[in-house]
């Protein structure tokens, strides 16, 4: 979903934004606290050879961008600096599931 969201977003564009201009949502805030539980999420996994804490991160992770693509207009969002941002965070986010599931043994195809 993330992948396709973004190839309909222009390819050029790296999705720069002001983020003194921006107003982040409850769900924009968690989806970014969950983002930076990463690092200390892997480091743990593998201090107590325990991947079954990033399948539940990774797990947690998708379900709460689900939730936020549900509720949250990304690319008809209302000014391109906020578009650009969620698209931004969006792409953060894409990259955080595809990097847990390589660590945990799992391709993940770019198109479904």
């Amino acid at each position: 979903r993330i992948n396709s969201m973004l190839n309909k977003a222009e390819k050029s564009n790296n999705f720069q934004f002001d983020s003194n201009n921006i107003s982040l949502t409850e769900k924009e805030l968690e989806l970014i606290k969950e983002l930076f539980d990463f690092q200390q999420v892997t480091e743990d996994a593998a201090k107590n050879l325990n991947p079954a804490s990033i399948a539940n991160y990774v797990y947690n992770l998708a379900k709460l961008f689900n939730s936020y693509y549900q509720e949250t207009p990304i690319l008809k969002a209302e000014t391109e600096n906020l578009r650009n941002f969620r698209l931004k965070l969006s792409q953060n986010i894409a990259e955080t599931i595809k990097t847990s599931l390589n660590l945990l043994g799992i391709d993940v195809p770019k198109k479904m």
